[in-house]
């Protein structure tokens, strides 16, 4: 009996592997560790090896890369819903709304292989142009802002080649985005997990070895550039895999693709703008009124914070796509549950990994011997309810554009300037305590409950009936 127990649990755990290996939700989770693990290693490590002044210009790097991503125009997300509603069988796009299919339980509808071909070609052609036209400007403008901010710089002229690579690097992530996008919308969320997963792995190990040659600032750039060249070779790879072969290879650019995406795509670009004055703005502002010292010390916290939400929010994003499959057959109740049960798994995780953040990050940096601190307990415990804020309402913003409608375009302009606004008025006066004010006032205002509010109502949900679900609903995982 011993030995026929021994054999069912080793059977069953053989099982629940194979599932696991087989989970999209699995992988993601996988590359969210994985990030968890890079910041928790690089972070202090690039704390330990960087003076305040290079991790500070980092951070700089970092955030006008962020302006780079805007020139996406909100094509990213588009590519992702487009693609979803053609494996689903719709017959064409719609610049607003989701055409609906005919289910036939006899001929079940397969995809839209020869749509989905012309979308391929279409977004090829895009993302090369994209990444080539951001490339130059923030080769020029960004070179600009990080030339002026590195003048007093003995090792100047380095940290401006430096910036130079890391340039080529965002070239090689913008355009690569597009095969991970593509693979979220054919089913193939999995094997988009796993590169991504790929990309953070190679991010991690080149930016870890060169921080120990002693590369100073040159191994996070050279991380990037890694990343970005795994994320695009083998994403082209995967997505020729798994629907290559069911593809027209004559299949060509098609203009009214791109009219088609473009209403709903430059409205998420501009949300995306908004987002940026939001959330990396301040940084910019931080570097300009305050110094890089202090910038170094409010980036390292903030981008802690990002990476917790962002692996919060794996619960919830690997989802998606799924949604994005439900629209077109009406299946609300269905889209419902999924986000009532993976939100709740987000906002737990993200919980916990915030009181960890408020009451061990400041020993754990003072461990590794970092030369940088991170923000005073009272304002990190302030921004950590700003991150859980902003990750929750954009969890539900993503739910809203499955419906491939986009009404944040207002909400999210008019935030991001008074954002600018409030923190250049207050910094001067409250220090990084303006920052984080500005951002907090004005989010609390409307983006962090109307959002919400917005997509429980395209649900076809009352406000009452959903939130009587989300506290009943059972737990699953």
């Amino acid at each position: 009996m011993a030995d026929e127990s021994i054999a069912k649990t080793f059977r069953a755990g053989w099982e629940l592997f194979h599932r696991t290996r087989r989970s999209a939700v699995a992988w993601g989770l996988l590359g969210t560790i994985l990030r968890i693990i890079g910041g928790l290693i690089v972070l202090p490590l690039s704390a330990r090896k960087l003076s305040s002044e290079h991790l500070g210009l980092w951070y700089v790097f970092l955030s006008l890369q962020g302006i780079a991503t805007l020139f996406d125009l909100g094509f990213s997300p588009a590519v992702v819903r487009a693609a979803g509603y053609l494996w689903a069988g719709a017959r064409q796009l719609r610049a607003f709304g989701v055409e609906p299919i005919e289910q036939d339980k006899e001929a079940p509808s397969g995809p839209n292989y020869e749509l989905l071909s012309h979308l391929v070609a279409t977004m090829r052609v895009y993302y090369r142009a994209l990444g080539s036209v951001s490339g130059l400007i923030m080769l020029v403008a960004g070179g600009a802002w990080i030339w002026h901010r590195t003048q007093t710089f003995a090792d100047a002229n380095t940290l401006r080649l430096c910036y130079a690579f890391f340039v080529v690097g965002g070239f090689l992530n913008v355009t690569g985005d597009l095969w991970p996008a593509l693979l979220s919308g054919v089913n193939g969320v999995q094997s988009a997990q796993k590169i991504l997963c790929g990309s953070a792995l190679i991010n991690f190990l080149v930016t870890s070895i060169g921080l120990i040659a002693g590369l100073d600032i040159w191994a996070l750039a050279l991380g990037v550039i890694g990343s970005g060249f795994f994320l695009r070779q083998a994403g082209r790879v995967s997505f020729a895999r798994l629907a290559g072969s069911s593809l027209s290879a004559g299949a060509t650019l098609k203009f009214e693709l791109i009219r088609k995406l473009w209403p709903i795509a430059w409205r998420t670009g501009f949300v995306s703008l908004g987002a940026f004055l939001v959330l990396s703005a301040n940084t910019l502002i931080c570097s300009y009124l305050l110094d890089l010292k202090i910038t170094a010390s409010y980036g390292l916290s903030l981008t802690i914070l990002t990476m917790l939400a962002t692996a919060s929010s794996t619960f919830t994003q690997v989802k998606l796509p799924i949604a994005n499959q439900l629209r077109p057959e009406g299946r609300l109740s269905e889209i419902a549950d999924i986000w009532i049960q993976r939100t709740r798994m987000s906002i737990l995780a993200y919980v916990a990994g915030t009181t960890l953040v408020v009451f061990g990050l400041n020993f754990l940096l003072q461990l590794v011997g970092s030369h940088t601190p991170p923000l005073p307990r009272p304002q990190l415990a302030l921004a950590c309810l700003i991150c859980g804020l902003e990750m929750h309402h954009v969890l539900y913003a993503g739910l809203v554009i499955s419906e491939n409608q986009n009404p944040f375009v207002a909400p999210a302009l008019i935030s991001g300037l008074a954002t600018v606004a409030l923190s250049v008025i207050l910094t001067p006066r409250l220090g990084v305590w303006g920052l984080l004010i500005s951002q907090g006032i004005v989010q609390a205002s409307f983006n962090n409950w109307w959002t919400v509010y917005r997509a429980i109502k395209g649900l076809g949900l009352s406000w009452s009936n959903y939130w009587h679900r989300y506290l009943r609903l059972p737990v699953r995982i």
